[in-house]
């Protein structure tokens, strides 16, 4: 657990259960009415949707590490694009979906940074 406060871009937190990538995060001094505020902006890595978050700098929030691998882009079935470890030589897919994007640059040996959570891959860096 972290203070919001404490919450740099590119962090990964849990809010409600949900992971998130800091997009930007914003610390605002308080005036004399208001008291100073910690503004987030994130994206879901399941969903990856958009929102905003404001906390106070004393909330503390679960922050999450994330293992960053290069992991090689094999190939594509349809809709699943299946990149392999480098070590252990698992081979693990993303969905076009969850891809974005990235799909329109990617060629067959190319290498790309994958971000592991308890050896299960969650996003690309």
């Amino acid at each position: 657990m972290v203070l919001a406060s404490e919450i740099r871009n590119g962090n990964t937190i849990k809010i409600n259960d949900n992971l998130y990538k800091v997009i930007s995060a914003e610390h605002k001094a308080g005036t004399a009415k208001m008291q100073s505020s910690v503004h987030l902006k994130l994206r879901n890595i399941e969903t990856h949707t958009f929102t905003e978050q404001r906390l106070h700098p004393e909330e503390r929030v679960e922050n999450i590490e994330m293992e960053t691998v290069s992991m090689e882009y094999i190939y594509h079935d349809g809709n699943d694009y299946y990149f392999m470890h480098p070590q252990t030589y698992e081979q693990f897919s993303f969905t076009k979906e969850r891809l974005g994007n990235f799909t329109s640059f990617m060629t067959p040996g190319m290498k790309m940074k994958v971000e592991l959570l308890e050896d299960k891959p969650i996003d690309i860096v």
